[in-house]
């Protein structure tokens, strides 16, 4: 299959049942009302359909599916790959901070602002509590949210930007590249649920999660020939156990002037990815596997 085609192919398969997903979910939403761990468990299963997209485009390429995949990067990692991957959100976290501060914002404890939220008093001081949260966010970063971003990262930075590469981009702009499909890949789900932006159910919206996605892609790219797709999954997982954390942090009701997927979260992955790529390259690819 010529490289064209292999990309139209999964484009479509990764596109399309996505799409058609999310609005499959809408019209259950509207008809009959749907909870909240309904809606996760799609989320979830949508996070795969770009995985499988690969193995289909692989396998109608005629490699073998193990072949292609561990091609790819499906291996095990390096030590400092899947360390450099958990940091990586949490530098983000710290950078954010600093830049909300300079920008004149109040910070507050997410944890005691979720307790304040849910009407519970703490059973331990605040603090120790936001310790014992961001310590479990690492942990289930790396394990149960790294398996399910697994499926978006065979996708996105396995299949989709080993092809982008090879067909000529330098790894920085194939990386841009791939996040951008892989923003506008989340579009229904902002447009018709608030996805990460509640206030803006529009292009606006979809625009900054593409830039947020185009700066983090640049990111976890950045660690794959250090530790394979499974550093690119564990930062995936651990930036998405840390977007609540992020997001209550910052006393800033508007979702666009803060982060993780506002400006300050923007400037903060800029930031981060800067830093990460750095390191990677210092970092010979494998060490510590």
């Amino acid at each position: 299959m010529r490289r064209l085609a292999k990309l139209m192919t999964f484009t479509a398969l990764a596109y399309v049942p996505a799409y058609l997903l999310d609005l499959a979910l809408k019209a259950v939403v509207e008809a009959w009302g749907a909870s909240g761990p309904l809606i996760q468990a799609v989320l979830i299963a949508r996070m795969w359909i770009p995985g499988l997209a690969a193995l289909a485009v692989i396998r109608l390429s005629g490699e073998r599916v193990a072949e292609g995949v561990r091609k790819r990067g499906l291996r095990m990692p390096g030590f400092w790959g899947v360390a450099l991957a958990v940091a990586a959100p949490y530098v983000a976290y710290g950078v954010g901070a600093l830049l909300s501060l300079l920008m004149g914002y109040r910070l507050v404890n997410p944890v005691e602002k979720v307790l304040e939220l849910m009407e519970v008093e703490p059973r331990a001081p605040p603090l120790t509590l936001l310790v014992v949260q961001l310590a479990a966010s690492g942990v289930m970063g790396a394990t149960f949210n790294a398996v399910i971003a697994l499926g978006e990262e065979l996708g996105w930075r396995g299949f989709l930007l080993d092809e982008v590469e090879n067909a000529g981009l330098r790894r920085g702009a194939a990386a841009v590249l791939v996040g951008v499909v892989w923003g506008f890949w989340h579009a229904p789900l902002i447009l018709l649920f608030g996805y990460n932006y509640p206030h803006h159910r529009d292009a606006l919206g979809i625009a900054a999660f593409t830039a947020f996605c185009a700066i983090w892609s640049v990111t976890i790219s950045s660690l794959k020939p250090l530790g394979g797709l499974y550093a690119c999954a564990a930062a995936h997982g651990t930036l998405n156990a840390l977007g609540g954390s992020m997001l209550l942090t910052v006393d800033v009701e508007d979702e666009l002037l803060t982060m993780p997927v506002g400006i300050v979260g923007l400037a903060a992955g800029a930031i981060t990815a800067t830093l990460v790529k750095a390191l990677a390259l210092r970092l010979k690819p494998g060490a510590g596997a």
